[in-house]
C-alpha cells in the first residue's frame, strides 16, 4: 500500500449502553468523530494499536487535521516494524537508533535526476518524538503482563530508555531520547511567490483548458460526452484560476479554502466582501470578513457563476455530486478534498516547468502578508515622515493589528518580521530598492492584465476590454516610471 492510512469523515464508536427499564433492550452511546484516520499495516490488515491511539488522539484533538498529522508521522514507524516483522512490544533502542538513521539518510530523486533527503533534521525530530508518545501510550493503556515494558526511565528496565528533562523554556517535563536528533537551525525560507511564477501557474491551468490535458480521464458514456468535456475542462480552468486569485489576494491558508462557505459567498458583486474561515485558533470555528474592490469582486463572482453552470449541467445528465455545499467540486460532481487542492498545485507547478526550486501554497501567504505590511507602511509613513526616523515598538504593533484582522493569525508577533523587513526596505536611501519595489509592481500588474486575458479568451465575449485597457494603461505608468529611475541610476 502506498499510503498507510485512509480518512473516514464521519464516524460514530459505540462506547456504552444503557438498559432501558426492566426490558432487554439498551439505549447505545457513540462518540462521534469527523476526518478520523484508520491505520493499515503495508499487508492490508488493520493496525489495531495505532488505531486504537488516533482515535485517542482525534477524540482529544480541538483541530481537525491533528489525527491525520499524527498518521502520516506514524507510518515511518509502522513500515519499519513491518519490514522487520517486529511487534510495537519489541521496539528498543537499538531499533529506534537504527529507525532514526533510515530517516536521517532516506534520500528521494528530483526531477532532473538528483537525490537529496527526504526530509529535514527538524521533520525528523518531529516522527521521533510522534514515535516515541504513541509507545508510551500503548504502554499505558495497553501493557502485557510478564513482559519488560516498551518504554520509560531506566529504573524499570524497558526497550526504550527516555528521561523527562526540565528547561526554562517550558512549563512542563519534556520527552528527551539519545538519538533524538538536534532540530534544524531557524532558516528564513519564509519566500513570498514570486509574480513571474504565478504567471506560469496562469498560463499552464490555460493551457490545460485549451488544450485538453490529462484532466476529464473519466468521461461520462453518454452520447453528449464531447459536450460534458467541454463543460467539464471550463468548470476546471475556472476553478483552478479561483483557487489562485484566493491565494494571490487572500493569503489564505488551504484549509481556509477548502472550507470557504459557499451560501455566505454566493453573491459576492452584491455585497462586495468575501467571507472566510480563520483556521488555528483551536477553537470553534470563526470567520473574518474582507472588504474587496469591483475588480476583484467580477472576477470571484466569475466562478460562483461558473461553479452553478457545471452543477446544473450535471444535473441535466443525471450525475450525482458528492458534496454539492462545497466551495470546491472534482470533476463530474466528485468530491474535491483539501489534500486535492495540495496534490493539484503541485502537478500544475510540475507541467508548468516549476521544479529546481520549492514552490508551495503557503508561498502565497507569505506574499500577501509582505503587500499588506508593505501597504500598512506606506499609509503611515506618507500621513507621518517622521515615522521613517525609527522602527518604535507602536508603530510595529499597529501594522502588525492590522495585517492580523486580514490574515486570521492570533499573535501580533508573527507579523514583526514581516514589519521589520519592510520598513527597512522602504526608508532606506537605496535606490536599488526603489527599483526592486518597482518591478514587483510591474510583474503584479503584468499578472493581472495575464488573468484577465485568459477570461477573455476562454469565454470569448470581449467582456474584458475596457479592463483590460485600464491596466495596459497603468502598466504603461509603471514602465516609465521604472525606466527614468534606471536611467538615472546609468547617469
Amino acid at each position: 500500500m502506498s499510503q498507510l492510512y485512509r480518512i473516514i469523515s464521519e464516524v460514530a464508536l459505540p462506547v456504552g449502553a444503557s438498559p432501558i427499564g426492566q426490558r432487554k433492550r439498551h439505549i447505545v452511546n457513540y462518540l462521534k468523530l469527523h476526518n478520523l484516520p484508520i491505520m493499515f499495516w503495508p499487508s492490508g490488515n488493520p493496525c489495531h494499536l495505532a488505531n486504537a491511539w488516533l482515535t485517542s488522539v482525534s477524540e482529544k484533538s480541538t483541530g481537525r487535521e491533528s489525527a491525520t498529522t499524527k498518521a502520516a508521522l506514524l507510518t515511518h514507524l509502522v513500515r519499519f516494524c513491518y519490514a522487520r516483522n517486529i511487534s510495537f512490544y519489541d521496539f528498543n533502542d537499538a531499533y529506534f537508533e537504527t529507525f532514526t538513521t533510515e530517516l536521517m539518510e532516506s534520500t528521494t530523486l528530483t526531477f532532473d535526476g538528483t537525490n537529496e533527503k527526504s526530509r529535514s533534521s527538524s521533520h525528523t525530530l518531529t516522527i521521533q518524538t510522534a514515535c516515541l508518545y504513541f509507545l508510551l501510550w500503548v504502554q499505558d493503556h495497553h501493557p502485557v503482563n510478564n513482559r519488560l515494558p516498551i518504554i520509560g526511565i531506566a529504573k524499570i528496565h524497558p526497550g526504550v530508555i527516555i528521561e523527562w528533562r526540565h528547561s526554562a523554556q517550558f512549563s512542563k517535563p519534556y520527552l528527551w531520547h539519545r538519538s533524538l536528533v538536534t532540530k534544524s537551525p531557524p532558516l528564513n525560507d519564509k519566500t513570498a511567490m514570486p509574480d513571474r511564477l504565478i504567471a506560469k501557474i496562469r498560463d499552464e491551468i490555460y493551457q490545460r483548458r485549451t488544450t485538453g490535458a490529462p484532466t476529464c480521464t473519466n468521461e461520462p458514456s453518454q452520447p453528449a460526452a464531447s459536450d460534458m468535456r467541454v463543460h467539464t475542462l471550463n468548470y476546471m480552468y475556472s476553478r483552478r484560476m479561483f483557487v489562485v486569485n484566493m491565494m494571490v489576494n487572500f493569503g489564505l491558508r488551504p484549509e481556509e479554502l477548502w472550507d470557504m462557505p459557499l451560501d455566505e459567498n454566493s453573491n459576492i458583486i452584491g455585497i462586495m466582501r468575501v467571507v472566510l474561515p480563520t483556521k488555528k485558533l483551536r477553537s470553534a470555528v470563526e470567520y473574518r470578513t474582507l472588504k474587496i474592490n469591483l475588480n476583484l469582486a467580477i472576477t470571484l463572482q466569475t466562478y460562483i457563476d461558473d461553479r452553478s453552470t457545471y452543477l446544473n449541467h450535471l444535473a441535466h445528465n443525471k450525475i450525482s455530486i458528492s458534496a454539492p455545499s462545497r466551495m470546491l467540486i472534482g470533476e463530474n460532481g466528485r468530491s474535491f478534498k483539501k489534500s486535492s487542492l495540495t496534490k493539484e498545485f503541485d502537478r500544475i507547478c510540475d507541467a508548468a516547468g516549476i521544479k529546481n526550486m520549492k514552490v508551495c501554497l503557503s508561498m502565497f501567504r507569505h506574499r500577501f502578508i509582505t503587500r499588506e505590511v508593505k501597504a500598512e507602511m506606506i499609509l503611515r509613513l506618507n500621513q507621518n515622515p517622521d515615522l521613517a526616523r525609527e522602527l518604535t515598538p507602536s508603530l510595529r504593533d499597529e501594522i502588525a493589528r492590522a495585517v492580523i484582522k486580514k490574515t486570521g493569525q492570533r499573535r501580533p508577533s508573527s507579523i514583526w518580521p514581516y514589519v521589520h523587513d519592510e520598513y527597512k526596505l522602504l526608508t532606506t536611501d537605496s535606490s536599488h530598492e526603489q527599483l526592486q519595489s518597482l518591478r514587483d509592481d510591474l510583474e503584479q500588474k503584468h499578472n493581472t492584465i495575464l488573468d484577465v486575458a485568459y477570461r477573455d479568451k476562454v469565454y470569448a465575449d470581449n467582456r474584458n476590454l475596457s479592463e483590460l485597457d485600464e491596466l495596459r494603461k497603468e502598466l504603461k505608468d509603471i514602465e516609465v516610471r521604472l525606466y527614468n529611475l534606471q536611467n538615472r541610476n546609468d547617469s
